[in-house]
């Protein structure tokens, strides 16, 4: 390390020039080469720095201290980003997180509750037209509902459930404009 005074300090742009005690001539030193001082430096501080050649050939103070000063201790970079990281990392990340699980989830249900619409949606974006726009063939399977008075849209649970009625119940109140598509504001909308 080499130890010098500085002369001159210009704060408003952060540099200034250090004289070597046992050598003559100043060397630049910029405020980046004092790290984690409690304060700016000011002229007349002596200064304990390491000597560096720029890609110009001047000769610059780099890794300087000022004497009698005590360097704050600051986490680094790295340990800070480890900290963040251990907190659930930023609340945009957070946010980006939370809305994606959602789609997730909200597709998972409309499959579940919707099940013919991703064929449909299909088959609209490749361009082919479906023959009718009644619900799309199941397998014949045992009936799981019943018919237990129920008339209008409101009791329903499902299109499936709907459709049920409407096809196999009487005195139902499901199918407004008689296309044999019920509840198609709740359930059955394609």
């Amino acid at each position: 390390m080499i130890r010098g005074r500085l002369q001159r300090w210009n704060d408003e742009k952060g540099f200034g020039f250090i004289r070597p005690l046992n050598a003559d001539g100043d060397v630049f030193v910029h405020i980046s080469a004092f790290r984690g001082l409690p304060r700016r430096p000011v002229v007349g501080d002596v200064v304990n720095y390491t000597l560096e050649t720029d890609r110009e050939g001047r000769s610059k103070a780099i890794n300087a201290t000022i004497e009698g000063l005590i360097p704050e201790r600051r986490p680094s970079a790295s340990r800070s980003a480890r900290q963040s990281r251990r907190r659930g990392g930023s609340p945009s990340k957070l946010a980006v997180a939370a809305i994606l699980f959602a789609v997730v989830a909200a597709s998972g249900y409309a499959y579940q509750v919707f099940p013919g619409i991703f064929q449909l949606l299909k088959a609209k974006l490749s361009g082919v037209t479906t023959s009718s726009p009644a619900l799309p063939a199941r397998p014949a399977s045992s009936p799981t509902y019943r018919c237990e008075g129920k008339i209008y849209c409101s009791e329903m649970r499902s299109c499936e459930e709907a459709t049920f009625y409407l096809r196999n119940c009487p005195d139902t109140k499901m199918d407004g404009d008689g296309d044999g598509v019920p509840c198609e504001r709740q359930w059955c909308s394609w």
